[in-house]
């Protein structure tokens, strides 16, 4: 038997082993009841030396292997479902995972544009207070009392042939 999915066609049938035992047993219980050489229950019914019962063994035989292969394919069909049930709650579940692991890089992103912006924000601030310390103050305005202080520049002096 042969089972079409949204995957392909998948091949749930079976041979029937466990049948083919059950309907070879009935076969046989089935040709002795009519064969009527062994003075058996139903050995004059046909006359003795009827070859009916030798049919009847096989179509019962035969019934008995369909049945069995049927009932396997059943089985095989319902294991098969639930497989696919399965399955399919699985791959729901690893989608999920996927979304929320999709989300969390995009919030990772965001707070990593966040901390560069403040970093940037702190890096102006830094150098803000760098300039102020770079401005010369007076020394009167700074320590009172010392008196005026002169600087004199001194002349760079230049080397001779250069």
């Amino acid at each position: 038997m042969e089972i079409k999915t949204q995957d392909g066609t998948h091949s749930v049938s079976s041979a029937g082993v466990g049948g083919a035992g059950l309907g070879l047993g009935i076969a046989g219980t089935a040709l002795g009841l009519l064969n009527g050489n062994g003075g058996n229950i139903l050995s004059g019914l046909f006359g003795g030396n009827c070859q009916c019962g030798n049919q009847v063994s096989q179509l019962l035989s035969e019934l008995a292997k369909e049945k069995a292969e049927r009932y396997t394919d059943q089985v095989g069909t319902e294991v098969y479902k639930q497989f696919a049930k399965e399955r399919n709650e699985t791959q729901t579940q690893i989608s999920a995972l996927f979304a929320a692991i999709a989300q969390l890089d995009k919030t990772v992103s965001v707070n990593e544009a966040i901390t560069g912006e403040r970093v940037t924000c702190l890096r102006k601030d830094v150098n803000n207070i760098y300039d102020v310390f770079k401005l010369v103050i007076p020394n009167s305005s700074v320590c009172p009392g010392w008196g005026p202080v002169t600087i004199t520049p001194t002349p760079a002096t230049t080397t001779a042939g250069a």
